[in-house]
């Protein structure tokens, strides 16, 4: 008889996912002698114990110039252009 408290048990995890995403990923992988699940087990094994890797969900580059923008007018290092007005406010949203 087994002892409960100290055998592992095994969860299982079922994703749902794009075909053509899932044909992509296995490309990927089929050089490097893991499958799909072992790249699974891995990713959420580190997460576990790692937490989410640097850069997961970072924000576009447009999104982060701009965030780095408003930081460098915080600090006084580049100053953003300002409006005084409505009309103002409208030319400096649509200047490219």
């Amino acid at each position: 008889m087994s002892n409960h408290s100290t055998e592992k048990r095994n969860a299982q995890i079922e994703v749902r996912i794009d075909n053509d995403i899932k044909i992509k990923a296995l490309d990927q992988l089929k050089n490097t002698g893991l499958t799909l699940s072992d790249y699974l087990r891995a990713s959420v094994s580190t997460l576990a114990s790692e937490g989410l890797t640097k850069g997961f969900g970072a924000p576009r580059a447009e999104i982060l110039a701009s965030i780095n923008d408003a930081i460098d007018d915080l600090e006084h290092h580049k100053q953003l252009p300002a409006a005084h007005d409505r009309h103002e406010l409208e030319q400096l949203l649509n200047d490219d």
